[in-house]
């Protein structure tokens, strides 16, 4: 074994695991089984990753559809909708006989925009948020998985300032200084009635109401930028069908030509980037972190501002361009 040890293992307990094994090999070497990949960006474990991604992307699998159950595609299979353009060309009334009213519209949206390579509209009108004085993107990194005997917390606030195209980085050493840099944020925020807070998930949100309740000092303040807080992801999930496999920022933002800086720094990579910078003071490990922080607010400010644009495909609009072949 790895640490030197050995073990001794009786073939007949694992005999029927090891069959069962074979079988399911075997069913796929002889093209009987075909295993489904997960979403991308990560369709398959690492080495396989970069290739099982190019393979989905290419025969259009349907594990590209956004929000399809693994129910509503085996489905689909069974009666001969193998890919996404299968799904666009079946159109909307035939996926909603197959599975049903909500389910089928979702999977005809999803498969449209991926047919058409751009974002549909759920609705009629273009994706409307308020605008406030100052618009500001921003997003948490956290310490909580390499450190098992420190208490977790935001060690990074990260925020993209849409009116000066600046982004602020607050940075802290350790779970004593978590306090300050909420203080931090508040302050570069301001009156937050006069500011929009625009994260990815509630994750942004949990944290700022975490802080509420651990340090009274800012407690006031921290309620304060909750109302000010917009789940974009929400709001870009309630307005819109995506040519992307899923509603993470991952996944979406590629979609419209955002590409991040560092492809091998992903969450937990930037964590352990961090412990280097505290244990071993390495300034190169801390700026992988800051600029993976920066590229995510950044994805946030490119989806927002391409998707509140006008000229989006309406349902109507993109039957029209699958019906009539026009999709490319």
């Amino acid at each position: 074994l790895r640490n030197g040890r050995e073990l001794s293992m009786r073939h007949a307990d694992w005999a029927p695991e090891l069959e069962q094994a074979l079988d399911v090999w075997g069913a796929i070497r002889d093209n009987i089984l075909q295993p489904e990949p997960a979403k991308p960006p990560n369709a398959a474990s690492a080495p396989w990753r970069v290739f099982a991604n190019r393979l989905v992307s290419e025969r259009k699998d349907l594990i590209l559809l956004a929000g399809v159950s693994r129910e509503w595609r085996q489905k689909l299979r069974d009666n001969g909708i193998l890919t996404t353009t299968q799904a666009a060309l079946a159109g909307p009334q035939k996926l909603k006989e197959l599975t049903d009213e909500s389910a089928g519209a979702d999977i005809f949206g999803n498969a449209a925009a991926n047919e058409l390579n751009a974002p549909v509209l759920r609705g009629d009108r273009p994706m409307a948020l308020p605008q406030r004085a100052r618009n500001l993107y921003f997003d948490f990194e956290n310490a909580d998985a390499i450190a098992p005997d420190t208490k977790p917390y935001v060690y990074l606030i990260g925020v993209w300032d849409a009116e000066t195209g600046k982004y602020t980085a607050l940075l802290a050493r350790s779970q004593r200084e978590e306090e300050k840099i909420f203080r931090d944020f508040a302050e570069l925020v301001g009156d937050p009635a006069q500011a929009l807070l625009y994260h990815w998930t509630e994750h942004e949100a949990h944290h700022i109401k975490l802080a509420a309740n651990d340090y009274p000092a800012i407690s006031s303040a921290m309620r304060g930028l909750l109302s000010a807080c917009c789940d974009l992801k929400k709001a870009v999930q309630k307005a819109f069908y995506l040519p992307a496999p899923s509603f993470s920022l991952k996944a979406a933002a590629p979609a419209f030509g955002f590409d991040w800086r560092q492809h091998e720094c992903g969450a937990m990579d930037s964590m352990a980037y961090y412990w280097d910078w505290i244990s071993n003071n390495n300034e190169d490990a801390i700026k992988k972190v800051l600029v993976y922080n920066e590229d995510d607010c950044l994805a946030m400010h490119h989806i927002h501002r391409s998707l509140a644009q006008n000229g989006h495909f309406s349902i109507v609009q993109a039957l029209e361009k699958i019906n009539s072949g026009r999709t490319s």
